[in-house]
């Protein structure tokens, strides 16, 4: 389970409420909120878990980085081959 402010790198892999929670560095009560949906709430939880477990398992097995990295060299192939 994810509870992390907005202002860390988690912001880009985190959907608020789908596969975790967000809370505002200046708003205590925000993070009291994330938690109490973390450990109040187990079917929640045990939903927004499954989707990040999901979600985990779809954008970073192997084949799906290798896939990545591949697009990548590819990218950086034909940009050097428009530059020469």
């Amino acid at each position: 389970m994810v509870v992390s402010s907005r202002t860390s790198g988690a912001a880009g892999l985190l959907r608020n409420g789908y596969n975790g929670w967000f809370f505002d560095l200046d708003l205590p009560e925000t993070f009291h909120k994330a938690l109490e949906q973390t450990l109040a709430k187990s079917e929640t939880a045990r939903q927004v878990l499954s989707h990040g477990a999901d979600e985990v398992r779809r954008k970073y097995n192997l084949n799906s980085l290798a896939e990545r990295m591949k697009a990548l060299y590819e990218q950086l192939i034909e940009e050097e081959e428009c530059v020469t």
